[in-house]
């Protein structure tokens, strides 16, 4: 069997790019999914791998040696960015879509306004910044919302 400085040597020239390092370990899955604790602790010593080691269970071998599957700590971490990820993009698009929604509200609430005004309809221009009921038959009656009925 090969001796773990070669791994340890191996995954420290990839250190600086998580892609290279995940390629390395996956490629190297053999080894790394039962590395000794010794090895990962001289691993987590000189490089920047974050999160690593906070993911592994370790476990003794037959050697009385503790080890643990490095391949399966770096399933988890993926798996946990990617929910992450999924997480902070919903979130991203529910803060657009309100943005958008405040914004469209805004300009067709803008054009009702503006008509009303334009025709000398200033009560119902007032009635239709306070009154939702108003605004939304208002709409109907200028087609304003582009064949969108307003709900009731």
């Amino acid at each position: 069997m090969d001796s773990d400085l070669k791994y340890v040597l191996g995954i420290m020239k990839c250190s600086e790019s998580r892609k290279k390092y995940e390629r390395y370990i996956w490629e190297n899955r053999e080894y790394f999914s039962r590395i000794p604790k010794s090895a990962l602790d001289v691993i987590d010593v000189c490089t920047n791998l974050k999160g690593l080691k906070e993911h592994m269970q370790f476990r003794v071998n037959k050697d009385g040696e503790e080890e643990a599957d490095m391949c399966k700590a770096l399933r988890e971490i993926v798996e946990e960015a990617e929910k992450q990820g999924v997480r902070k993009g919903v979130k991203q698009g529910r803060q657009q879509g309100r943005r958008q929604g405040r914004r469209q509200g805004e300009e067709i609430l803008g054009q009702l306004v503006g008509r009303l005004l334009s025709e000398g309809r200033t009560e119902d221009a007032r009635l239709a910044a306070e009154d939702e009921a108003a605004r939304r038959k208002l709409y109907r009656e200028y087609g304003i919302l582009n064949g969108c009925e307003a709900r009731d």
